[in-house]
């Protein structure tokens, strides 16, 4: 099994750097340039992102598209990790969030 090779510090701003650079497919600026990260957690055995909708009434595609870009970065980035993408402050977050984890 591939493993991480990074220190937890150094994980959490390389995960921050390669998932801000994904753009809002309704306008077309960056995760970062929206402030949409909310935050990252690391630790042994787990990666969690949490992320906010680009706006309040961004289509739940649009949201389901972002959560699984950041899924597929994480595991690119860190293989072997357990990963959990979660979005807030969506009104069909939990159907979002379901089918995110499913990814």
């Amino acid at each position: 099994m591939l493993t991480c090779n990074y220190p937890p510090e150094a994980l959490k701003n390389k995960i921050f750097e390669e998932i801000s650079n994904i753009r809002d497919p309704e306008s077309g600026q960056t995760l970062r340039e929206k402030k949409l990260i909310d935050y990252i957690h690391i630790n042994d055995e787990n990666v969690a992102v949490v992320f906010g909708p680009p706006n309040k009434f961004s289509l739940k595609s649009t949201c389901v598209y972002i959560g699984k870009k950041i899924k597929q970065i994480i595991i690119k980035v860190c293989p072997g990790k357990k990963i959990k993408v979660t979005i807030r402050h969506h009104k069909y977050e939990d159907e979002i969030n379901n089918i995110i984890s499913k990814s």
